[in-house]
C-alpha cells in the first residue's frame, strides 16, 4: 500500500489545538477533493468520520488564519515536497500580498501534465465540486509548459468556499515570491513554528 503524504500524516494529528500558522483548511479540501473520473486522493478517506465533517471543518473559520487574523485571503501553493502559506490583501494584493511560510512536506496533489504529453486535449479544464447546491471548490486544470509550475490554492474573504485551486507557471505569471527559508516543522506533534507571528488587529 502506498504510504501516506506528509501533508495526510499531520491532518490525521491536528484539529483544534494545532498553531494557527499552519492553514488547518487544507485538512478537509484534501478529504473532499476528487478529480473527475478519478479516486480520492490516497489516504484521505481516513481524515473524516464522514463527509458532513469534513465540510464544517472547512467552513470553519478558524481554520483559515489570514482570514481569522487579518481578514484577508489565505494561498498556499503546492509545488514538489513543498507548501507555501500565506495572506493576500483583497483590496491590494500587490502591495499586501506575502507567502510568509514555507514547509517542507509532502503532499498527495498529482504532479502537473507538461503540455507536450497531453497532445489535441485542451490545454486548461474547468471542473468544480458541489454539495447541496454549493460550491466547495473550483478548479482550473492546466498544463505545465515549462515545468516550473505550482498548484495555487486560494480562499474567499466573507464566504470562505468556493475555495479555487489553479494550476499556474511561475515563469509566465508575474506571483508573490515563493519564500526561499522554510518554516520548521517540530516535535511528534509537527506544530509550526516562525519568526512572524499572526497578531489580532485592533
Amino acid at each position: 500500500m502506498q504510504n501516506a503524504t506528509e501533508l495526510v500524516e499531520l491532518c490525521r494529528k491536528i484539529r483544534d489545538d494545532e498553531p494557527v500558522l499552519f492553514p488547518r483548511f487544507l485538512c478537509a479540501l484534501l478529504y473532499v477533493y476528487q478529480e473527475e473520473n478519478k479516486p480520492a486522493l490516497p489516504h484521505t478517506r481516513e481524515l473524516f468520520t464522514e463527509y458532513s465533517e469534513a465540510i464544517l471543518f472547512l467552513n470553519d473559520p478558524l481554520n483559515y488564519p489570514c482570514h481569522s487574523f487579518f481578514g484577508k485571503l489565505d494561498v498556499v501553493a503546492f509545488a514538489p515536497s513543498r507548501i507555501f502559506s500565506g495572506c493576500i490583501d483583497d483590496l491590494d494584493p500587490k502591495n499586501n500580498s506575502t507567502l510568509s511560510h514555507a514547509f517542507v512536506m509532502t503532499h498527495p496533489f498529482p504532479e502537473m501534465k507538461m503540455c507536450t504529453e497531453i497532445g489535441k486535449r485542451a490545454r486548461c479544464e474547468l471542473r468544480s465540486m458541489m454539495v447541496q447546491d454549493a460550491m466547495l471548490f473550483q478548479e482550473e486544470d492546466c498544463c505545465c509548459d515549462s515545468g516550473d509550475c505550482v498548484i495555487l490554492v486560494f480562499t474567499q474573504v466573507k464566504s470562505l468556499t468556493p475555495i479555487i485551486i489553479k494550476r499556474v507557471d511561475l515563469r509566465a505569471e508575474s506571483l508573490i515570491p515563493l519564500r526561499k527559508e522554510t518554516t520548521p516543522i517540530v516535535s511528534i506533534n509537527m506544530k509550526t513554528t516562525a519568526t512572524t507571528k499572526p497578531r489580532k488587529t485592533p
